[in-house]
């Protein structure tokens, strides 16, 4: 694809030359990363195409978050690329709606001269790399959050949604000015992306299914929330990370080993009962008396009000069949049946009996810290697991490891754990657990 640059400048309609340096990096940069986004969706086989910005909303104001070649040259160079005569992409320019009705992106995808490229250079997916770019260091708020500052505009959608009280919320990213903080956190998150950068992950694809995975995309990013570096904070961003369970375990390796799960166990309500400076009474913590049968029950409700801000009056979504039903196949008590009209106020009770020591943090939104200190945890585990030479993949509170490296493994989490959370550890694999 050398040939595409002049082959672009030869059929551009530019008044003035292109000046050399800046402005001729972010040019290659951009042609490149145009290419490598068509040729890679091309090569996967997926249907339609890909979605591109033109609007000048989008590309016309300065955002930590958008990448470089994201610029207002864009759509010149889109429209070079698309012309006939040079036959790299083909272009669906987008519209605006009109009257309150929904308009649609620009869409592109390879052009005839670059599928022919594809097909004399024999090219597959091995031969395109992700680039090591982008902020891996996010700040988020809710779309009803009243801003205070800036927001990066055009972001918001990117960017995910929660539900809060039985409704969506969408994120919207925040723009930051970087303290000692900040590039702390971003100087460990590099040298956590740049080992698995480095790492020799594989996976059979025949074992996936029908889910879509590129092996290449390892770079994660934290994603702090409610405009606090010391809320939120989890790792995304990892291919493995939108795998299903089993198919995780059974089509990774690592090193060309199969790999294991390990799971902390527990974690909001252990971290939680650290934070107060209380030791854990239980040894699961979603045992709760008078609901034995209803552990997945529990478990979702109990982390579900430690994000909530008000007293909670509905079942969280799916609450209602988990406690209608036995987490034991075998149970035929009448428990379901007094399950089903139990309500949620009274089983908060009891929750909140059982767990006393942590009862007054309750709908005060605690998860948040919660979550970032579990993510601090992480992030440290990782680090110290690449000081033992050993290669994590990390899914929020858990990791897949080589199988080799399974007791390193464990003793690192569980070390890690119980220094920074000063609550005992539970780590577990695939149903049974380990202190």
């Amino acid at each position: 694809m050398a040939d595409a640059i002049p082959l672009l400048e030869a059929h551009e309609t530019r008044q003035r030359r292109r000046k050399a340096g800046h402005d001729q990096e972010t040019f290659g940069a951009t042609v490149a990363a145009v290419l490598c986004d068509v040729v890679h969706h091309h090569l996967t086989g997926r249907d339609g195409a890909v979605a591109i910005p033109r609007s000048s909303t989008k590309l016309g104001t300065k955002s930590r978050y958008r990448h470089r070649v994201l610029s207002k040259q864009l759509p010149q160079i889109l429209d070079a690329m698309a012309k006939p005569e040079v036959g790299l992409i083909r272009q669906e320019v987008g519209r605006r709606g009109l009257f309150g009705f929904q308009g649609w992106e620009t869409t592109i995808q390879a052009g005839p001269r670059l599928r022919q490229h594809i097909r004399v250079l024999d090219l597959d997916k091995t031969d395109l790399k992700l680039a090591a770019e982008g902020e891996v260091i996010i700040l988020r708020r809710d779309e009803d959050d009243s801003p205070e500052g800036h927001d990066s505009p055009g972001q918001d959608a990117d960017m995910g949604a929660t539900k809060a009280h039985g409704r969506k919320t969408r994120k919207v990213v925040v723009e930051y000015e970087d303290t000692s903080d900040t590039n702390a956190m971003r100087a460990r998150m590099e040298t956590i992306n740049e080992w698995l950068w480095q790492a020799d992950l594989d996976v059979y694809e025949a074992l996936v299914g029908h889910h879509e995975v590129d092996p290449e995309e390892r770079r994660l990013r934290r994603i702090f929330s409610l405009r606090r570096f010391d809320r939120g904070g989890r790792l995304y961003g990892g291919f493995w990370q939108t795998m299903k369970k089993e198919a995780r375990r059974k089509a990774i390796t690592i090193n060309g080993e199969p790999v294991v799960e390990l799971d902390l166990g527990q974690v909001a309500p252990r971290i939680l009962y650290g934070m107060v400076g209380a030791r854990p009474h239980w040894k699961d913590a979603y045992i709760v008396p008078g609901h034995e049968w209803h552990r997945e029950g529990i478990k979702l409700l109990l982390n579900t009000i430690l994000f909530d801000t008000k007293p909670r009056t509905q079942m969280p979504q799916g609450g209602r069949k988990l406690f209608s039903m036995s987490d034991h196949a075998n149970d035929k008590t009448s428990h379901k049946q007094l399950r089903e009209k139990e309500k949620v106020e009274t089983i908060i009770q009891a929750i909140g009996d059982h767990h006393h020591p942590i009862r007054h943090q309750f709908f005060t939104g605690v998860g948040h810290e919660v979550q970032y200190r579990e993510s601090e945890i992480m992030v440290e585990i990782l680090l110290r697991l690449r000081e033992n030479d050993v290669v994590a993949l990390p899914i929020h509170d858990g990791l897949l490891v080589p199988r080799s490296a399974l007791e390193v493994s464990r003793e690192v989490m569980v070390g890690t754990f119980e220094e920074m959370a000063q609550v005992e550890a539970v780590v577990r694999m695939k149903g049974w657990t380990t202190h």
